[in-house]
């Protein structure tokens, strides 16, 4: 007779302990160094679901680029914590990143602090109130996002490592999407190289790991588009909800993009179905315009409203137009500004900056604007770019010739987007990131132009 203990047996036991000393090891921890391990875990696991009911045919391939892109991103966002918030030395607070992410962090613990000792905070009175200014947030605003970062405070005590790795987690999942809606709307061949574009293209890396704003508005963007396209062919009322629950954030941090999403959408719709009737598209354009006109001449003041009442500026604009210039002329500051004092407060004067504002967008910053280290480090991915470019183009126009029903929508976004910057930005640092968003869709034309490429 066999007393002993069998390996397998003892495996088994080692799993047993082994789990326990890490339910200890977690129980002793404090929650500002858990909650980021904590974070990590959940990103894993959360990528290993979606990809398992979303994607279970291209797993691996999936899985790899994702747990590569998401760690990462937690290298880098370790790197600029430890630079930003404990060797800061004679710098200036957040001087490794932009000062937005320091700001947000600083606002969103004082906000807590304040909600501690039963203080209310809202927007208007953290602005006006003199006692409420954080030294050295440098921000002189406050967002929805400055709260979200008090709640998250609220559990995890300090903790800029958690607002870090929860930046990194939502890029991922920005990049994971990506695939997802690449797939459903072109094929699993250009979606695996949208995905590369998305989880490894410089900027999107850097841009989602600073505890910044774009990365969780991009996430719940493409979560919209993507319920949207695969309700399409599979309808069931998960993504009704998923789309609810992304237009709810939007509304709080990402107002301007849902606008232009709502819109075009609405456009795109009306454009495809009257054009199904009609069978000519230039009787569908001039339907389209007219109907177009009477909405916003109808909807005008309504809408106007609610955005500026959703609007992260406190202002008293009376036009769209007077709205636009007075964004642009708060960005138009510092090195990085251009094109300084153009106005857009008419509707004649916003048509013709147009073209020259989204020439920038698209474009710059330009190889040869070197006025920050920020630009000098966007040098080697802007000519990657411009040589991207051509296969762009041709991804364009395929997908327009051959897909237009699937592409429309997206290229409508992507032009509603540019055209957004193109009027509110005077800064091409900002505008370098805020771009980011839109340049996510337009690698997915630039995958399907490789792709062309490639089959020949």
């Amino acid at each position: 007779m066999n007393s002993g203990i069998s390996v397998t047996q003892i495996r088994d036991k080692g799993h047993i302990f082994l789990l326990i000393a890490m339910l200890f090891v977690a129980g002793i921890m404090p929650m500002y160094l858990l909650c980021p391990i904590l974070i990590v875990l959940f990103g894993l696991m959360l990528g290993i679901l979606i990809i398992s009911v979303f994607s279970p045919e291209d797993f691996n391939f999936l899985f790899t680029i994702y747990a590569i892109g998401f760690v990462v991103r937690i290298f880098a966002s370790c790197f600029f914590y430890i630079f930003s918030f404990t060797l800061r030395g004679n710098h200036s607070p957040g001087f490794i990143f932009p000062n937005d992410g320091w700001s947000y962090s600083q606002q969103g613990w004082q906000i807590f602090k304040f909600a501690e000792r039963g203080i209310k905070v809202t927007i208007e009175n953290f602005i006006r109130d003199p006692n409420m200014f954080v030294v050295g947030a440098c921000s002189g605003n406050i967002t929805t996002y400055d709260f979200f970062a008090s709640y998250v405070y609220s559990i995890t005590g300090y903790s800029p490592l958690s607002l870090f790795f929860i930046s990194s987690l939502a890029g991922s999942m920005a990049a994971l999407f990506i695939y997802l809606i690449t797939k459903e709307l072109f094929s699993k061949r250009v979606a695996r190289i949208s995905a590369l574009f998305a989880f490894f293209w410089p900027s999107f890396i850097l841009w989602s790991t600073q505890n910044l704003k774009e990365p969780m508005i991009a996430v719940f963007i493409f979560i919209l588009l993507w319920s949207l396209f695969y309700a399409y062919r599979h309808l069931a009322p998960g993504f009704l909800l998923f789309s609810i629950i992304s237009v709810l954030v939007l509304l709080e941090i990402g107002m301007p993009y849902l606008a232009i999403i709502v819109s075009m959408t609405f456009f795109v719709s009306l454009f495809l179905f009257i054009n199904y009737l009609s069978k000519s598209k230039l009787i569908t354009i001039l339907i389209v315009s007219f109907l177009c006109v009477i909405s916003f001449i109808v909807l005008r003041d309504r809408v106007l409203s609610f955005i500026f009442e959703k609007s992260d500026y406190i202002m008293k604009q009376e036009s769209v137009w007077e709205f636009l210039n007075y964004h642009r002329n708060v960005r138009a500051y510092g090195r990085l500004q251009f094109l300084k004092g153009i106005d857009i407060s008419s509707a004649g004067k916003a048509i013709v900056f147009a073209p020259l504002g989204l020439l920038f967008v698209i474009f710059a910053p330009f190889p040869w604007q070197l006025g920050s280290v920020m630009q000098v480090m966007a040098v080697p991915e802007t000519i990657l770019f411009y040589i991207l470019i051509p296969f762009t183009i041709k991804g364009i126009v395929f997908s327009y010739r051959k897909r237009f029903n699937q592409s429309f929508l997206l290229l409508s976004i992507i032009f509603g987007l540019f055209l957004f910057l193109a009027l509110v930005e005077g800064n091409s640092g900002t505008l370098f990131r805020h771009r980011s968003i839109a340049f996510y869709l337009v690698f997915m034309f630039t995958a399907e132009g490789l792709s062309l490429k490639n089959e020949k």
